[in-house]
């Protein structure tokens, strides 16, 4: 049966007299298959909509265009924020908060439309949970009558309401959208009944307003409270914080010294060459105490030392990073201040160090020599660090990719030594070497670059040709224009990088390969197709629909979890296959076929997530195929897992757990489960630590 032949039969048994259950499941089935395939039926949402008898099939279909996000269907939300049942309202307004944050550019027309519609739908609204994902959209959509709706709720008598008020108008603040005056009235009263959601707005304004509420915080029972405040005023970039930051440093949770450790380093970047630096000294503690190189489950030593070796460090902190190398190498070989807890010791009185403890320190030390080689412009250090517990490939990957965002790296690149990691056998120092000869705008790096974009491994292809544009080299145009075709039959989630090539090259040859894409049924070619085409033609192209092919997978029981055993110890997620069904059928899987077995947490980032799941271990792999967003109301509190994307639908096998809440993540991208034990070994997890196995755990009976 063809998808375009299937509206009549929905709106049939959706609007079939009677009680049975029969015919309602049936048009539920047939809407959660448009939903998947990505097909608005020829108009069979919007009618269902608003034209089924059902609440259910009414909200059902507003949840399927939510996912779907296609502009067109604004007017249809909007109709739909007036009817009489709450959950359909609920569902509408889930439903404009997701088109205000389409892949694909929303015209302002749009989101003042709908912005107009839900600021009317929830000043009239009386059933607290439809309020609930009004307020939520309106931090999406952020135009001006939307915040100020917002900041009137911060007055709000229930707690949640004013939690959900100030959650919506943080996310609105990190999108730098400014907050009304009103809003400034309503923080004491939203500190008091919903602390952590009004400290995490506050973080987010930017404004010196924030200053005094945000120093109260400092002190807070509560470590989140007390990680934001540090967060928030460490934007504010003002020195005479600094004293504070010093405190926070030796918090005893290693979110908040991490904050501690950015604000730092920030503060550090606006020192004068020259003058006296109190970041600086400000800083040492990260060098001479024992605390910070503690044991390998100390999650509290690890997350500080990371966040500054992932930060970019100023010329001014060179100096620490090698006093930190050198502490590791101290603590490694018996002479540091952790050395006592690091292993045990030889005959002779010299400490053997535990396997588990050098791969730790292993790891730490090639990060520092990473944000060295970085400030130095050029691989030095990383050749020959990791107390060789760290392999070379993953040596130079850091190399590569720190140099490249580093300050001096165009002036001292030297494009025959990186051209040399083009022919590396792993393919992560391949990919990184591509990404560090397009930085360099070095045009002796383009012959270098070009050919590789005819590469059997695609996603190198897809970034050799995003290097391509950024050397401007005109002659990878036809090689450029071939790549479009082999993206669309193999690896669609790759559209961005060759999307930007050709509108950096103004390759108007690649407008008939780009009007193939338009057609494709995965979202992402059609969406970067849209924008490139917009930039060659010089008129606005829109993002048609386009139905997909069907997968669908048996989904697991409700309370299902998965166990991922790591190097660090076990952690359980919850899967919510209510909320997400396909999304968690795909996880669960890919964990009965041992997928993940080896496989590393490739990327930490201290306060914010842990991230695995990526066969190729550099961020850039999957499975061989990708999932249909299933976004949902469930948010990204602490402990959320959720999938990561390149774009549109190209979710795959890559995972993400939050390790504190991020709710400008929420409707974003696909959350389907949520830890439910083990918190504290996600906590302790370094880059690089594997996954030794993920079960399947059945509902216990």
């Amino acid at each position: 049966m063809r998808l375009r032949s299937l509206w009549p039969l929905i709106l049939t048994l959706a609007c079939a007299a009677g009680p049975s259950v029969r015919p309602v499941n049936a048009a539920l089935e047939s809407i959660g298959r448009l939903e998947r395939t990505r097909s608005l039926g020829d108009g069979a949402l919007e009618q269902l909509a608003h034209g089924a008898d059902q609440p259910e099939l009414r909200a059902r279909a507003l949840l399927a265009l939510a996912r779907i996000q296609a502009l067109s269907t604004a007017p249809t939300v909007i109709q739909a924020l007036a009817d009489p049942q709450p959950s359909v309202r609920g569902q509408a307004a889930f439903a404009a908060g997701e088109l205000a944050q389409a892949w694909e550019p929303v015209p302002d027309a749009v989101r003042d439309a709908l912005g107009a519609a839900v600021v009317a739908a929830e000043a009239r609204e009386d059933d607290s949970g439809a309020r609930r994902f009004e307020l939520e959209a309106l931090g999406k959509l952020a135009t001006g009558p939307a915040l100020e709706a917002l900041a009137k709720r911060l007055a709000a008598p229930d707690a949640k309401e004013v939690a959900r008020a100030a959650l919506s108008l943080g996310v609105a603040a990190r999108q730098k959208h400014p907050l009304p005056d009103a809003a400034w009235a309503g923080w004491v009263h939203a500190l008091r009944v919903a602390r952590w959601p009004a400290a995490a707005a506050l973080a987010n304004t930017r404004d010196p307003r924030a200053r005094a509420p945000l120093e109260g915080l400092l002190q807070d029972a509560d470590p989140q409270v007390r990680a934001v405040a540090v967060k928030g005023l460490a934007e504010l970039k003002s020195d005479a914080d600094l004293p504070r930051f010093a405190r926070a440093l030796g918090d005893a949770d290693g979110r908040v010294a991490a904050e501690a450790v950015r604000g730092l380093v920030q503060a550090a970047a606006r020192c004068n060459e020259g003058a006296p630096c109190p970041a600086l000294s400000a800083l040492q503690p990260l060098a001479d105490a024992p605390g910070f190189l503690g044991s390998p489950q100390s999650a509290r030593g690890s997350l500080p030392l990371l966040a500054f070796a992932q930060s970019p460090l100023p010329d001014a902190l060179r100096a620490l990073a090698v006093s930190l190398r050198r502490a590791i190498d101290e603590t490694a070989f018996g002479a540091g201040p952790g050395s006592a807890a690091s292993g045990m010791r030889d005959a002779a009185g010299a400490v053997v160090l535990s396997e588990a403890k050098r791969r730790d320190l292993g790891r730490l030390d090639c990060r520092l020599a990473a944000a060295i080689d970085r400030i130095d412009g050029r691989l030095a250090a990383v050749r020959t660090c990791g107390l060789d517990a760290v392999p070379l490939a993953r040596r130079l990957t850091l190399g590569l990719n720190a140099i490249a965002e580093g300050p001096h790296f165009a002036a001292r690149a030297s494009v025959p030594q990186l051209a040399e990691a083009l022919q590396d056998p792993d393919a992560s120092v391949r990919l990184a070497a591509v990404n560090a000869l397009g930085q360099t705008k070095n045009p002796e790096a383009a012959a270098r670059v070009r050919p590789l974009i005819a590469s059997d491994d695609l996603i190198v292809a897809a970034d050799a040709a995003a290097a391509a544009g950024e050397l401007q080299d005109v002659q990878a145009i036809p090689l450029l224009v071939a790549l479009i075709d082999r993206l669309g039959q193999r690896l669609p989630e790759e559209g961005d990088p060759v999307a930007s090539a050709v509108i950096s090259l103004h390759a108007t040859q690649a407008i008939p390969a780009l009007q193939r894409w338009l057609k494709a049924p995965h979202a992402n070619l059609r969406i970067n197709a849209a924008k490139a085409l917009t930039a060659l033609t010089g008129k606005p192209v829109a993002v048609p629909v386009v139905a997909q092919d069907d997968r669908l997978q048996p989904v697991p029981a409700m309370g299902t979890s998965l166990r991922v055993k790591t190097e660090r110890g076990v952690f359980d997620l919850r899967l919510r296959p209510d909320l997400a069904p396909q999304t968690s059928a795909n996880f669960a899987a890919l964990a009965h076929k041992g997928f993940f077995n080896g496989l590393t947490f490739h990327r930490i980032v201290p306060d914010f997530v842990v991230q695995g799941g990526d066969p190729r271990g550099d961020g850039e792999g999957g499975p061989g195929y990708t999932l249909p967003c299933e976004i949902n109301s469930l948010g990204y509190d602490r402990g959320a897992v959720g999938v990561a994307l390149s774009g549109k639908d190209t979710g795959g096998s890559q995972f993400f757990v939050t390790t504190s809440p991020q709710p400008h993540l929420d409707g974003r991208y696909t959350a389907f489960g949520q830890v439910t034990a083990g918190m504290d070994v996600v906590d302790a997890l370094l880059e690089g630590d594997r996954i030794l196995g993920v079960d399947v755990i059945p509902p216990s009976t």
